[in-house]
This record gives C-alpha cells, sequence and structure tokens, in this order.
C-alpha cells in the first residue's frame, strides 16, 4: 500500500452505523482476522480491492438512481466528489474546520476550504425557522 500524497499517514474515524455495516459484510463474507481487508481483492489475497473497483462501483449506484453516464460527465461525479461532500456536510454539521482539516490530511486552510461547497448549500427551512425565531415568531 502506498503512502498519502502528502506523505502523512492518519488515523480517520468513522461513525457507529459504519462500524455496524462492517461487522454485518464480515458475517456474509470471509474475514480471516481482525484486521483484514473487509473489501479484499479477489484476486490478489491479503490486498485490498482497487480504486477501480471503487469508481465502477459508485458509476453504477449513480445509474441506479438515475444519473446517466453523460450527466456523471457533465456535473464531474466521481469517487473523489465523496471528499468534496465529506468536507462541506462536516463543515454544516458543525464539525470544527480544525477537525475537518486533520481528518482530511489537508495542511493548510486554503486547501480545505478548495474542497468545501457549504456555502452553496442551503438549508432554506432553517434558514427561515431561524429568522422565525429572530423577529419573536
Amino acid at each position: 500500500m502506498k503512502k498519502p500524497k502528502c506523505g502523512k499517514a492518519r488515523t480517520v474515524p468513522y461513525p457507529a452505523v459504519v462500524e455496524k455495516a462492517f461487522e454485518e459484510v464480515c458475517k456474509i463474507t470471509i474475514c480471516p482476522a481482525p484486521n483484514a481487508f473487509v473489501f479484499e481483492n479477489i484476486e490478489r489475497s491479503g490486498q485490498p480491492m482497487g480504486e477501480t473497483f471503487y469508481r465502477n462501483a459508485i458509476k453504477r449506484e449513480l445509474e441506479r438512481i438515475g444519473i446517466s453516464a453523460s450527466e456523471q460527465k457533465k456535473r464531474n461525479l466521481t469517487f473523489h466528489s465523496l471528499r468534496h461532500s465529506f468536507i462541506t456536510l462536516g463543515r454544516l454539521d458543525g464539525i470544527s474546520d480544525l477537525e475537518i482539516q486533520a481528518i482530511a490530511g489537508h495542511s493548510d486552510y486554503n486547501m480545505m476550504n478548495h474542497y468545501s461547497h457549504a456555502e452553496k448549500v442551503i438549508d432554506f427551512k432553517a434558514m427561515r425557522d431561524k429568522l422565525d425565531i429572530a423577529v419573536g415568531m
């Protein structure tokens, strides 16, 4: 396995629901050891699935929900888009920029900010509720 582009390995936390999903996958697949890959490469034992597996899986799932291959290309929807989504949704949910930056492995704020699209996501109902509170409704 290769090191990240920045050369710094990091621990990435994940929610309990993801841990439970991994446990369920292990029940229906062969998980020989606690530290084994959950998605092991069937052609190379002891190795993780390759990038192509995940890229193709994202494409298939997007098509399954009605986003055609041409629309995916037009909207630039790729596996890498999940990185942008994580950073955007993390900021919107109140995770601090410092925490997001550490998890994403960005060494400076500008790079993390480049991945965030929080300013483009507006929850109009939540905004209206806040305005109602502000004006005493």
